[in-house]
Parts: C-alpha cells; structure tokens; sequence
C-alpha cells in the first residue's frame, strides 16, 4: 500500500491498520524510512491527545462541584469527543468510556453513599456504634429497582428487574431491620461484661477474672450471632445480585442490590464502615482492650521485679521477704493465658464464606506464653542473685587446701561440698540466658524494628496480633544474671578447682598406696624388690653388684601369701575405684571450667591418670596371680616329689642299698629345697629338716658299719700288694677305702692317709723307669729305644772288626735316640743303662777308673728317685762294686719301696699304744673326746707297726661306736647356700660362689657334709 492510501487510512482515524501498513511499507522501502516515521508520528500524537483528554475526564470526575448537572454536561462532552477520537477503538478504551458514562450516571448515589459512610465513620470513630449502625441502615433503601440503566454509546436504556429479583431483596431487607432492632441491647450487655472484666483485672484476682471472662464469652457470642446472621443476609444479597449481574450484564455489577450491600458491608480499604463493620469495630475494640489489659496486669507485675530489686541493692535486700513477691508475682501472671480466651472471641466472628477468625494467634499468643514462664524464671533468677549473699553459702577457693583437708578429716563431707557444687552450678544454669528467652529476645527485636502500620487489619477485622513488649525486663533480666553469674562463677570456680585439686591428690596417696602394696605383694612372691632388678641398675654386672652387697642371704618367696594379698588388694582396689569414679563423675559437672581454673585441669587429668595408673596396678596384680598360682603348683609338686623320693630312701635303707638310699636322700632334700626355695614355709622347712635329719641319722649309722667293715678288708688287701711291690693295685685299694671312709666319716682316717702316702712315695720313685703301653708316647719312645739298641749293636761290630771310627760314628747316632728319650723320660732305666754300656764300649778303661765318681756323683743327687734310678742303673753294670747295693737297699727304705724289718722295740711299741687306747676306751663311757684321744694312740701304734691287728680291731671297734661323723642331709638353709654357691660356680662365678661358700662354712655341720666339702675345694682350687 502507498503512502497516499496509509494518509486515507489516517483520516478516517483507522489508526491500527494505518500502523500495519506503514510497518510493512518500511520494510519494502528502507529508503523512504523518514516519510514513513512521520505518519507513525501523526498517530502516535492522535493518541496522546486522547491520553490527556481521559485523563482530564477523570480529574473532573474525582472534583466536587456546587453546580453538578453542568458538571455532567462537560463530562458527558468530553466522554463523547474520546468515542469518536478513533475508529475501531480498543477493548480497554471502549471500556473506560463506557465506565465513564456509567460513573457520570451514577454520580447521584454514589455522592449519597460518600456522604452515609462519611456520616457512619465520624461515629464509628467516636464510638457511636449504634447510631453509626442506623446511619449505615439508611442508605440500604436509597435506591430503587427502576433507576437502574445502562448506556449504548449516548443512549440511555433502563433496567426492569423480574420478581424472582425484586422481592427476594425486599424481604432480605426488612429482615436485616429486624435484627438491627436488637443491637443496641446486645451491645449494652456485652459492654457490661466487658467493663466487670477489665475491673476483675484491676484486682489480679484469677477467679474474678475467670468468673467475668466467662460472662464476656456469653455476652459476646450474643452479639456476633446478631452479627453473623446479618451475614447470612449479606449471602443472599450477593447472590441475588450476581443474578441480577447475570440477566444484564452491560450494568457491569452496579445494580441497586451492590449498592445496598455496600452501606452492610462497607469497603475492603475502611473495615470499620458498614453496618457489618462498626459492629465488629465495637467488638474488636472491646476485644483488643481486654488483651490490653491482661498486658498491662502481666507486665505490671513483672516489672515489680526490676522496681523493688534494683541491680545495685540486689544482693542487700531481705531474700525471704522476696520469696514471697516472688510467688505473688508467678501467681498474678498466671492471668496471662486468659489473653489467649479472650483473643479467641475473634473465633466468633464468621465470615461470607461461612469462615471464621478463629483465635489462634501466633505473635499475641508467644507473647503471653512467655510472660508465664518468663515470671517464674526472672523470679529465680533474682532468687538465686539474693541467695549467693547468703552467709550460709561456703565461699571456696581453688588455691586453698581445703578439699584435702576435708578428704582426710571428714570424708562423707565429700557429699555435702558434691551438693554445695550443684547448688552453685544450678545458680549458674539459672544465671545463663535460656534459650526460650534468647529467642523471644530476638523475636521483639526484629518484631519492633519493622513497621507495623498495616498489620492492624486482618482479613476485614480489627484483630491485632502484635508481639508485647517485654524487652526491658528481658534486659533487666540479664543485667541480673551477668551479677549473679560473675559472683557464682566465682565461688563455682572455687569449688571445681578445690574437689578437683583435692581429687587429684588423694588419688595420688591412692594409687601410692596400692604400689607400694603391690610391691609388697612382688617381694612375697619374688623375695626381693622387682623394682631394684629393673631399675637403672639392671644392666650393671651381677656378679659385681652382689660383691658390693655384704650381706649373703637366701631370699625367701611366699607365692601363696602373695596370692592372699593380691586377692585382697583387688578387692579393695574395686571398692576404691567406684570411690574415684564417683570423684571423676562429680567433677565431670565442672568440665567447663577447664579453661578457667588450672586446678581444675591438673586435678581433673592426675585423677584421670591415677585412675589408669591404678587399673594398671589391678592388671599387674591379677597376672601376679597367674604367676603365684603357677609357682604354688610347682611348690606342691617339688614337696610331693621329695616325699616320694623320701619313701624310696627308706625302702633302700630296708634293703641295705645304703648308697641307693643317700640317692634317694640327697634327691629328696633337693626337692625339699626346691620347694622352699617357690614357696617358703616354716611348717614344711621344720617338718622335712626334722624327717630328713632323721632318715640321715639312721643311713649313715648302718652305712657306717658296713663301711667300716670294707674299709679294713681294702687296707689289709693295699698291705699285701703293697709288700708283695704291687705299688699301683694296692693305691687303688687305698683311694677305694678313702673314698668309702668318706661317705660316713668328715675326719680323714690317719692310717688309710699314711700308708696312701708310703705308697705314693714308692710309685713316685717308679715313675719313669719304665715305658708303659698305655702311656700315649709309648709307641714314639719304643722306636727310639729300638733304634738305639740297634746302633750299640752295630757300634759293638764295628769295635770288635776294628772299625772304630765308624763305630763311634753309629754310637753317636745311638746317643742322640737315647737323649730325644730321656728329654721326656729322665729317670728310663732302659735308656739310662744303655747310655752307660755305650760309654764302656767306646773307652772301657777311662769308663773303669771314672766308675767310683760316677756313684759318688749318683749319691749327691737331691732327687731321691733320680738317685736311685742313677744307681740302679750303674748297679747293672757293676753289681759287685763295694757299697753299692746296701746304698740302694737304703734308699728303697726311705722311699718305702722296700719295708724296714721291724724289730721287737717297734712291735712292743705299738702294743703299748694300744693298751694305752683300750684303757681309755673301756673308761670312756660313749665320751667322744676319749674316744677320739684312743683313736689317735691307735693311730699313732698302727704308723709304727701297720700290722698290729689288736690295734686294728680296736681301731674299727671305737669308729663303730662314734658311729659316723659325717651328714647326709642337713638343714634347707644351708642346702639353699650350697645351691646358690654351686649355681655361681657352674657359671664361672668363683668370687661370688666363694662368698656363699664362706657364709656356709662358717656352720660346723655343714663341713661334715661331703658334698660340700668337696664343692668348698672345687672353688678354693680356682681363686
């Protein structure tokens, strides 16, 4: 379309096709885009005008005028000239200028209802409800059914509405009359009710208050039954109406019916017009009064608190007295929840859709619920800042002693400081701020900080649920608790670090106690301090530190009594434990003070550890259980095993196995020991030592008799080997009897030592004379002695063929075999022969006239046996030189290789010895030193002439009688010396193996023990 046909478009005032063409035309021709923009302009600026000129329709129709019928001419001019401003209007211009004519039309009520509500609201406002009430009624009958009309364009048409319309209405009306004639009544009851009720509160009286809350709850369901049956006419209006909307809708809702409704029900912007309105107004008035009044009882009552207990005399004034403000006040707020009952009057009030205002309130209601258990809590809370100036209330502090004092003087006090505690920590929990209070603190801030204008009217109704206002007191109130909680947390502090500190000490003697029985209880079971073994100086040398120790005891254990007292530390340990506990429960109340008081945190923890340290101890003892137990068996088991080894020593002793018996006897004492050693006991120490001893006595007793008996026959048969030069068989016979002569006797026999001594000197003499095939060099020395015969044999060729150079040379040769030999074997009568006959072969003259030197050479030796093996020797080469035989024959006397003849005076001698012995003996009388002063006349006549056999048989006749000297078995404590000397000396540990040897010495039974004796020369021997 062209620009001239889009301008014919703008003339006719087709604005919105001339804006789509012109839209489309711009896209066909960008190039004559500012031809185009300029009719957009033209239209654009057509509609503004219309703009403006509505908006000045509608500031004259908002400004009152004294001459209204001109002023509807002109609105009526201007409504026409913005219906023809355009063709094709839109929707919403159409509707505003159609709405205008209807506005225009119904200027003549609506300035009727303008000037009924403002006359209804003046008093409303006063509080002139029943008049406001009538004005309202009033306007209910201004218009009439036929003034109704609407408009088609200019035309005015009017409406006639049916019967099913007009009459319904009519009757609904007069029925709304009808019911209005009682308000007047109704309201004059309920404000009585209401001014009893507010007179009740003025007393606090709860019963008078609930007496005429009752009243105000009949009164005002009277009224809003009035009131809600007008409700129920409102419905059948509005519904009437809407038909009425329904059959003409071009009245677009403002018919008659609307606007009769409007003087019953007013408007959604003033809930108080209407007649509905200032009906409720009154109510709600009455109603919000009442809840004033319960705040102001409640608040009043609470702020007696903050006026008679100011901050700063808090703490001076009588505590007593105020107990009962107190309670006066927790009683007086009771009233509180009465807000709520009288709020739920709203609950009363129903609205068009059949709903109500039901009560329930959430802002009023917290606040009243809070006022209650605020009163209460403020109350304690002034309580308990009065009660911490009670002299009656210990002041504690940490740094002092008295919880120890306490503990060890008086320990049930202990539950009296445990209630001091909680009666300073309940004045604490008091003292903090609860939570319920922290919340409706902060619920008042954030309610009173935002703006509240609107929130007066709920859903038509003038019910108010505002938050109350209690915040002073809620400051009051902390102002309270931060006094009370600095001189609380004081003492509280006190008192924490006092138990905690005294907690902590007592359960150091505690567990100080318990150690030191427990360490008591390991030297029961160890016999010695475990905690010296495995200190520090655990790792330095035993054998050095026991040296350092003067003292050489055997250490006894008691398994048995360490199994006793460690049962019966453990009970006390548990009934101790609750005890500390009960300590840590207590002080688990004051765990916050741990960051406060450093009393607190030390005595708290050395409980804490003291606890563990204990259970540690109670953990030691039962495994020192287990070990005692274990020790109590191998101590029953060694003790039974002795006795068995006993039964067998007695059954040996029955069959003369005398050394099977001292076997069996020697294992029994060991097992004895070895008990004793586990478990001492003074009952089974005496009882074995007394059995052992006993059995001993009788062993060695019939022992000694057969011993002696064997020792004689060993003697006699020595004497005869020993005459017959029999040398090694009868020393054999000798060391047998003396080692029989042992087992009984602890005193060496003086006969068996002499002639053992005789025969010693004899075999010493024979030494080396002869090579022996059991000797290790025998076959080595064999060779040699071959060798050298052979030589002297061809040497002996040689001379006698004249070879003499070559003789001497092989001679040489036998020399040398000779001396390799007597390098080890001096005294070889073979070698010591053959080196003489070579020396007379090679010269025989010199060797001839040097023979006498050679003797005499051979006597000066100092050797005895080296001289009379030189002698032998030279005696085989020349037994017929002068002196030379009688020189050995005395010699073989003294070294006793050949026995002197004994003449008469020896063997008279000897007789006379003995008769002296055997008179001594048959005066002794069983006195030992006699019988022991015979015995060595005996001895002394038996060394003098050996084959006395009077003496003899006396000899054994007198030991037969002292019976045997030496011991089996003596006491444990010296068995127990004997076991720790020898278990040193099998370690190499002389020195302390001596010490322990020393000690047992020093007891004159011990030395007749062999056993001992020979372990006693064992260790001498490596010192």
């Amino acid at each position: 379309m062209s620009l001239r046909e889009i301008d014919a478009l703008i003339e006719a005032k087709e604005y919105n096709q001339a804006l789509r063409e012109l839209s489309g035309y711009m896209a066909v021709h960008p190039g004559d885009f500012d031809r185009a923009q300029k009719r957009v302009e033209i239209i654009l600026k057509a509609r503004r005008e219309f703009n403006k000129k509505a908006k000045n329709l509608v500031d004259t129709m908002v400004v009152d005028s004294e001459d209204e019928m001109q002023t509807d001419i002109e609105k009526m001019e201007i409504i026409a000239e913005l219906e023809k401003s355009e063709k094709h209007q839109s929707e919403e211009a159409v509707e505003f200028t159609n709405k205008a004519r209807r506005t225009v039309a119904d200027a003549y009520y609506i300035n009727i209802y303008n000037i009924i509500m403002n006359d209804g609201k003046k008093l409303v406002d006063d509080e002139k409800y029943v008049e406001a009430v009538e004005r309202f009624a009033e306007g209910t009958r201004k218009k009439r059914n036929d003034t109704d009309k609407f408009f088609a364009g200019d035309q005015e048409i009017p409406v006639t509405y049916a019967d099913d319309i007009t009459i319904p209405v009519d009757e609904t009306l007069d029925e709304m009359d009808g019911l209005l004639e009682s308000y007047e009544r109704l309201l004059r009851n309920a404000r009585a009710d209401y001014e009893r009720f507010m007179e009740a509160l003025e007393t606090s009286d709860f019963d008078e208050v609930s007496l005429a809350l009752q009243n105000v709850k009949e009164s005002f369901l009277d009224y809003a039954t009035l009131r809600n049956s007008l409700i129920d006419d409102v419905r059948k209006l509005r519904s009437l109406g809407e038909k009425a909307n329904e059959r003409n809708p071009e009245l677009h809702g403002s018919n008659y019916i609307t606007f009769a409704l409007g003087f019953v029900v007013g408007s959604k912007n003033s809930p108080e017009l209407g007649i509905i309105g200032a009906m409720d107004t009154g109510f709600c008035k009455m109603v919000e009064s009442m809840k004033d009044g319960i705040y102001e009882v409640v608040r009043n009552n609470l702020s007696s608190y903050p006026q008679k207990n100011s901050i700063d005399n808090i703490f001076d004034s009588d505590d007593k007295a105020f107990e009962n403000e107190k309670a006066d006040v927790i009683e007086k707020v009771k009233i509180a929840p009465f807000g709520k009952d009288v709020h739920a009057l709203y609950g009363l009030l129903e609205k068009e859709d059949h709903s109500t205002q039901n009560g329930k309130t959430k802002n009023y209601g917290e606040s009243l619920d809070f006022a209650v258990k605020f009163a209460e809590t403020l109350g304690n809370a002034v309580s308990n800042a009065k009660k911490l100036a009670d002299s009656s209330l210990k002041k504690y502090d940490s740094k002092d002693s008295w919880a120890v004092s306490e503990i060890e003087s008086n320990p049930s006090s202990i539950d009296e400081h445990i209630v001091m505690a909680q009666r300073y920590e309940k004045i604490l929990e008091n003292a903090k701020n609860e939570e319920f209070i922290l919340k409706e603190k902060n619920r008042e801030d954030s309610y009173f900080l935002a703006d509240h204008k609107n929130d007066e009217a709920l859903e038509g109704l003038a019910a108010k649920d505002s938050v109350l206002d209690f915040r002073n007191l809620i400051d009051y109130y902390a102002s309270v608790n931060e006094i009370a909680d600095e001189v609380a947390r004081k003492n509280s502090q006190g008192l924490w670090g006092g138990l905690a500190q005294g907690f902590g000490i007592k359960s150091d003697e505690v567990y100080e106690k318990f150690e030191k029985k427990y360490s008591e209880t390991e030297r029961l079971l160890n016999g010695s301090d475990s905690a010296k073994e495995s200190g520090a100086n655990a790792e330095k040398d035993s054998e050095t530190e026991e040296e350092e120790n003067d003292a050489v005891e055997i250490v006894k254990k008691y398994p048995q009594e360490a199994k006793e007292s460690a049962e019966s530390i453990l009970q006390e340990i548990s009934s101790q434990q609750t005890t500390l506990r009960s300590w840590k429960n207590t002080l688990a109340y004051g765990e916050n003070y741990r960051g406060e008081i450093p009393e607190y945190a030390l005595g708290s923890d050395k409980l804490d550890e003291n606890i563990k340290k204990i259970a540690g101890v109670e953990s030691r003892l039962k495994s020192l259980i287990s070990t005692a137990n274990a020790q109590i068996v191998l101590a029953k088991n060694s003790e039974n095993e002795g006795r068995r080894y006993y039964e067998s020593a007695l059954a040996a002793l029955k069959n003369k196995e005398f050394e099977q018996a001292d076997d069996f006897l020697q294992s029994a004492q060991a097992s004895y020991t070895s008990s004793l050693d586990i478990q001492y006991s003074d009952e089974l120490k005496k009882s074995s030592d007394e059995m052992l001893a006993s059995l001993s006595e009788r062993i060695m007793s019939e022992w000694n008799d057969e011993i002696l008996r064997q020792v004689r026959s060993l003697m006699n048969d020595a004497q005869d080997k020993y005459y017959d030069g029999n040398f090694s068989l009868a020393k054999n016979s000798l060391v047998r009897a003396q080692n029989l002569w042992g087992k009984t006797q602890s005193e060496p026999n003086r006969e068996i030592e002499d002639m053992l001594d005789l025969v010693n000197t004899a075999l010493t003499a024979k030494t080396g004379r002869q090579l022996s095939v059991s000797d290790p060099l025998y076959s080595d020395m064999s060779q040699l002695l071959t060798l050298a015969n052979q030589y002297y044999e061809e040497g002996k060729k040689l001379i006698a063929q004249g070879k003499r150079d070559e003789a001497l040379l092989i001679l040489e040769q036998a020399v040398l075999k000779i001396n390799a030999l007597k390098q080890i074997y001096p005294l070889n009568e073979e070698a010591g022969i053959l080196s003489l006959k070579i020396e007379q072969l090679t010269d025989p003259e010199k060797f001839e006239r040097s023979f006498g030197d050679k003797v005499r050479a051979a006597n000066a030796i100092p050797s005895r046996s080296a001289k009379l093996a030189e002698l032998q020797n030279l005696y085989a080469i020349n037994p017929n030189y002068a002196g030379l035989q009688k020189s050995i024959y005395d010699l073989e006397i003294e070294l006793g290789i050949r026995s002197k003849p004994v003449d008469n005076s020896a063997r008279d001698r000897s007789q006379q010895l003995y008769q002296q012995a055997l008179s001594i003996y048959n005066s002794a009388n069983g006195n030992q030193a006699q019988l022991n002063r015979a015995v060595s006349l005996l001895d002394q006549a038996l060394s003098i002439y050996n084959r006395n056999s009077q003496a003899q048989n006396l000899k054994d006749t007198i030991n037969r009688r002292r019976g045997a000297t030496a011991v089996a078995v003596v006491s444990v404590d010296y068995e127990q010396l004997y076991q720790r000397a020898m278990s040193y000396a099998a370690n190499g540990k002389y020195r302390l193996a001596k010490k322990y040897m020393d000690k047992l010495w020093a007891y004159p039974v011990a030395q007749r023990v062999k056993k001992y004796r020979d372990l006693k020369t064992y260790i001498d021997n490596r010192q």
